[in-house]
C-alpha cells in the first residue's frame, strides 16, 4: 500500500488536501509486467501495452446493426469486422460488438472498460452499474459507448470448456490454446490475437465507424476503466493519444515492473490492519499476522470449523490460508450496495491472538468459511458473459515480462529459477514456497502462461506518446486486488494525473454503490480541469467488518461501560462482561449471515447453538439466535434486526448459561457499521440486576 493509506483519514498524495493530487510528471516508458500470480487474486496481471503504430483504415468500416440482447431498453447495438491481424490480413478476421446509448444533442462520449479479463463490457451488470453512475452525464449531453474486447461477449467470445467448467489448470491452458486458430486452420495458430493492443485498435475503428455514421460526435473520448480496465485505458491512450479528452481508472492495474507482485504482500497485512482499526475497540497489529504467518509455517493447523453455509468441514489452516484470508473480500447479494465486507480483514487479527492463547476455534472457522477459494472452479456464468478462456488468452498475449523463453521446453525451469530470486524479505512475512503455492492455488501462479505457445507482443518502446489529457485514479485504501502503491504507479505514467484515495473502501468503488466514489468520478469527467472536492473520502461509506476479540469465557471478556447519563445502572463487573459477550454473539450472528448472503440462512455459533437468519425485500436483515454461544459459558438467544440503509439496530436477548440457569434479559440497540456512530445501548437486567450499559457496536 501507499504510505497515504496509512493512517484511519483518506487523504491524496499532495498538499492540495481535499483538491485532489495533480501529478505533473513527464510521459514515462510503460514499465515491464507483473506475473500472472494474481491472475485471478489480483484479478488479472499486470502488462505492458503493445506500441506498434496501429494500421487506422483511412475509411471508416461498414456497421451491421443488430438486434440488442436483454435487458430491452433503449440501446443500439452493432457489430463491426476488424483484422485478426492488422499486420497480416491473410490471418482473417474478428467481430467487434458494440451497445450504444446516444445521449439527445450528444457532444461527448463516454467509453466504459470492463475488467476482468474475461467479463464482456456489455455484460448486463455492468452496462447497468455503469449506466446508474453515469446518468447524469448522460441526461448533459455524453453518449455511452460499451464494446466488447475481443474474446469476449459479442466479439468473438472464447470457449474454452474445460477452464470455463472447471477452472484454471494447465492442461486446460493447453487445450486452450491449441483451440484458438487463425484463417489457417493450424491448431494454436490464433493464440497470440487477443492482446489488449489489438482490442485498443478494435475500440478506436468502431469509434471511427460509428462517428462516420453520425451515431456520436467525432471528438475525443472520456475513458471510463474498472481494474484490468485500466490496462485497456493504458493501451488506447498510448496509440490514440490525441482521442483522449480524459481518463478514469478505478481501481486500475499498473503496466508493473513488480512481477512477482512482490509489494501485494505488504499490502494484504496492512489492509487488515486497517480494516480492524476503522473500527472502536479493534487494535491488530502487523505482528500479529506475522507471529501467525511464523507459527503456522512450523507447524499447520488441523481442525473441524463451520463454513457459511453452516457445513462442518475438515480444514488443515497454513500460509496458504493466512494468505486468502486476509486478501479475500466481496460484496454479497443480500447488502452489494454497501460493497465489500472485509469479514476475513477484519477478523484474522483477533483469530491470531486467540490461537496464540490455545484457542483454536476462530481460525478454524475463517479457514473452513474460505476453503473454497483453493479448490479451482469454473465460472458460473456462460462463456459470453465471461470467459475463462479470455483470462487466459489476453494475459498470455499481453505478457511481455515473463521471465522465461517463450515456447521453450525450459520454460518452466527458467519460471522456477526467476521465484528463486525473489528476495526472501519482499514477501514477508510470507515464505517463498507459500508465496508460489498461493499464486499456484489461485490461477497457477506465474507459471499461468509457461504452456502458452505463442510469444506476447512487443512491449511499449521508450518514448512513445503518453496522452497529456487530464486523468484520474481512484484509490481505495482497502484494495487487495489492486493495492495503491499499484494505482500510484498506474498514475504516475501520465504528465496530468491526480489520485483519489478511499478510506475504508474496496476494489472498484466506482461501481459498486459508493456514492462518494461516484459523485468523484462524475465531477472529473464533467470537468477534468476542476479542483476536485474529496471531502467525502476521509470516511467510509460503511464500516468494515471487524471483531475485536474471541473470549473463551465471559471473565476473559472486556468490560462494557456504564452508561452514566441514565443514573440507573447497578451492574458488577460481571454483568458488565455478559452485557459485552451478548453484543459479540449477536453481531458475529448478523456478520456471517451478511457474508453468507443467503436469505435461508442457517448455521451455528462460534462454540456452539444455532443461528439463522433472513432479509426482506429491503434488504433488513434478522438474526435469531437459539442458545448460540461465542463464549463457552454464556448461551443467548432472541432475535435483532439491522436496517443497512441506516445502520439502526434493534434486539431483544434472554441470556443462559449452558445448563439453562436463566441470566437475564437484555434489549440492545444503536446503530451499527456507522461511520462515527455511538456505542450500542444495552438496557435490561443481569443477574438480577439494572443495566444501562455502552457497548462498542464492533
Amino acid at each position: 500500500m501507499g504510505t497515504d493509506d496509512r493512517s484511519s483519514a483518506a487523504h491524496v498524495i499532495d498538499d492540495r488536501g481535499e483538491q485532489g493530487t495533480r501529478r505533473p510528471r513527464s510521459s514515462r516508458r510503460a514499465r515491464r509486467g507483473l506475473g500472472l500470480g494474481f491472475a485471478l487474486i489480483l484479478g488479472a496481471a499486470h502488462v505492458t501495452v503493445a506500441s506498434a503504430a496501429p494500421a487506422v483504415p483511412t475509411v471508416a468500416v461498414p456497421i451491421t446493426s443488430v438486434p440488442c440482447p436483454a435487458p430491452a431498453d433503449a440501446a443500439v447495438c452493432g457489430t463491426i469486422q476488424v483484422p485478426a491481424d492488422r499486420t497480416r490480413p491473410e490471418r482473417g478476421s474478428m467481430t467487434v460488438f458494440f451497445r450504444l446509448y446516444q445521449a439527445a444533442n450528444a457532444t461527448g462520449v463516454i467509453v466504459p472498460r470492463q475488467g476482468g479479463p474475461g467479463p464482456a463490457s456489455t455484460a448486463p451488470q455492468f452496462v447497468s452499474r455503469v449506466r446508474g453512475v453515469m446518468s447524469p452525464l448522460f441526461g448533459s449531453g455524453w453518449s455511452i459507448l460499451f464494446v466488447d474486447q475481443r474474446g469476449r461477449g459479442g466479439s468473438n467470445a472464447i470457449n474454452c470448456p474445460d477452464l470455463q467448467a472447471n477452472g484454471l489448470s494447465e492442461a486446460g491452458v493447453i487445450a486452450c490454446a491449441a483451440s484458438l486458430v487463425d484463417a489457417s486452420g493450424i491448431p494454436g495458430s490464433g493464440a497470440d490475437l487477443y492482446s489488449t493492443a489489438a482490442s485498443a485498435d478494435d475500440l478506436e475503428d468502431v469509434r471511427r465507424a460509428l462517428a462516420a455514421a453520425g451515431r456520436i460526435p467525432d471528438v475525443p473520448i472520456d475513458l471510463f476503466g474498472q481494474s484490468y480496465g485500466g490496462v485497456d485505458l493504458e493501451a488506447y491512450a498510448a496509440r490514440y493519444p490525441q482521442q483522449v479528452r480524459s481518463m478514469v481508472g478505478d481501481s486500475p492495474y499498473s503496466s508493473s515492473s513488480d512481477f512477482f507482485g512482490v509489494r501485494a504482500a505488504s499490502a494484504f497485512v496492512e489492509s487488515a490492519v486497517q480494516a480492524c482499526r476503522l473500527n472502536a475497540g479493534c487494535r491488530t497489529d502487523r505482528e500479529d499476522i506475522e507471529k501467525l504467518v511464523r507459527d503456522l509455517r512450523r507447524s499447520p493447523l488441523t481442525g473441524t470449523g463451520v463454513d457459511l453455509s453452516g457445513t462442518t468441514r475438515q480444514v488443515t489452516g497454513d500460509e496458504v490460508a493466512v494468505l486468502y484470508s486476509v486478501i479475500f473480500n466481496q460484496p454479497t447479494p443480500l447488502v452489494a450496495q454497501l460493497g465489500a465486507e472485509f469479514l476475513n480483514q477484519g477478523e484474522i487479527g483477533a483469530a491470531a491472538r486467540a490461537y496464540r492463547r490455545g484457542d483454536t476455534a476462530p481460525l478454524l472457522r475463517l479457514f473452513a468459511e474460505n476453503a473454497d477459494l483453493l479448490i479451482p472452479t469454473g465460472s458460473p456464468l456462460p462463456f459470453t458473459r465471461n470467459s475463462f478462456g479470455s483470462i487466459v488468452a489476453t494475459q498470455c498475449a499481453d505478457q511481455t515480462s515473463a521471465p522465461w523463453t517463450w515456447g521453450s521446453p525450459n520454460a518452466a525451469a527458467e519460471y522456477r529459477a526467476a521465484l528463486a530470486r525473489v528476495r526472501s524479505s519482499s514477501i514477508a512475512p510470507f515464505s517463498r514456497s507459500a508465496w508460489s503455492e498461493f499464486s499456484t492455488a489461485a490461477a497457477l501462479g506465474g507459471s499461468l502462461c509457461v504452456p502458452w505457445p505463442t510469444s506476447p507482443i512487443e512491449a511499449l518502446p521508450a518514448g512513445s506518446p503518453l496522452t497529456s489529457a487530464p486523468v484520474l485514479a481512484v484509490s481505495p485504501s482497502l484494495d487487495n486486488a489492486v493495492p495503491p502503491a499499484y494505482v500510484t504507479e498506474w498514475a504516475d505514467r501520465y504528465p496530468n494525473a491526480r489520485v483519489a484515495s478511499l478510506t475504508g473502501r474496496g476494489h472498484i468503488p466506482g461501481v459498486r454503490a459508493d456514492a462518494c466514489a461516484q459523485r468523484i468520478i462524475r465531477s472529473f469527467i464533467a470537468d477534468p480541469s476542476a479542483a476536485l472536492n474529496l471531502a467525502c473520502a476521509s470516511t467510509p461509506q460503511i464500516l468494515p467488518l471487524a471483531t475485536p476479540d474471541f473470549p473463551v469465557k465471559v471473565s476473559h471478556a472486556a468490560e462494557a461501560k456504564v452508561d452514566r447519563s441514565t443514573r440507573t445502572d447497578r451492574s458488577r463487573s460481571e454483568d458488565r462482561r455478559v452485557a459485552t459477550v451478548t453484543v459479540a454473539t449477536t453481531l458475529d450472528a448478523l456478520k456471517r449471515f451478511t457474508m453468507a448472503a443467503n436469505p435461508a440462512y442457517s448455521s451455528t455459533g462460534l462454540r456452539g447453538g444455532g443461528v439463522s437468519g433472513t432479509a426482506d425485500g429491503l434488504g433488513v436483515v434478522t438474526v435469531t439466535l437459539t442458545g448460540a454461544r461465542f463464549v463457552d459459558d454464556l448461551a443467548v438467544s432472541g432475535t435483532t434486526t439491522w436496517d443497512p440503509s441506516t445502520f439502526a439496530l434493534t434486539g431483544t436477548l434472554t441470556i443462559a448459561r449452558p445448563n439453562g440457569q436463566q441470566v437475564g434479559t437484555v434489549t440492545v440497540s444503536g446503530t451499527w457499521r456507522m461511520p462515527g456512530g455511538a456505542p450500542l445501548q444495552v438496557r435490561g437486567s443481569v443477574g438480577g440486576r439494572t443495566v444501562a450499559l455502552l457497548v462498542p457496536a464492533t
